[in-house]
């Protein structure tokens, strides 16, 4: 088991070397614990540099990245490299509970709020975000899997949809949907 218990939080890596963070201790209280796993047990290590929520994790446990968030909506970044977080670029959106996947120097997040739900798509090289094409339905609490050029966003809300789209590295299309309407989902895997 882990050693705190949350929800709403965060995870990367693999079955044998895996990272939590972040999430909701209680209904008003926010967490930055930070644990990882070694395929036995979970150890407590650095706290994220801020207790966050509804954010989007990308990564592997040495190699990890957090965007946006909540409290409030927020463009903040930060990188994992084993052992400490740092900040990354800022999203050029803040917003929460969007969607998102790939890696600390190759990562992709959509859709989210920002009061409103949103389509915007950005990018990220390692240091900095960069605007590309807008997702074709806006969304939140949605889910994705895949590397930078090529992945997939699925469900999402405000009301649970079956809606999903591919992202080439440029732009969305359209592509078969879900058999059940689904928001907030845990998602994994390159896909192909």
């Amino acid at each position: 088991a882990l050693n705190n218990g949350t929800y709403q939080g965060g995870g990367m890596g693999s079955q044998t070397a895996a990272l939590s963070t972040g999430g909701k201790a209680s209904p008003t209280a926010y967490s930055a614990k930070t644990e990882e796993y070694d395929g036995s047990s979970w150890t407590e290590v650095e706290d994220l540099p801020t207790a966050i929520s509804y954010f989007v994790t990308m990564g592997t446990q040495t190699a990890g990245l957090v965007a946006a968030g909540a409290p409030v909506r927020r463009n903040e970044t930060y990188e994992y490299d084993g052992t400490n977080w740092t900040s990354g670029g800022n999203l050029n959106t803040g917003r929460k509970q969007g969607g998102g996947w790939g890696i600390q120097t190759a990562a992709l997040h959509t859709g989210g709020e920002k009061p409103t739900i949103c389509a915007d798509t950005e990018e990220y090289n390692g240091s900095s975000w960069s605007e590309e094409g807008d997702m074709n339905t806006a969304r939140a609490n949605n889910s994705g899997f895949g590397v930078l050029t090529d992945g997939v966003i699925v469900g999402g809300g405000p009301e649970a949809t079956q809606t999903a789209e591919e992202y080439n590295g440029t732009s969305w299309t359209a592509t078969n949907a879900l058999n059940t309407d689904r928001q907030a989902m845990a998602m994994s895997g390159v896909g192909v």
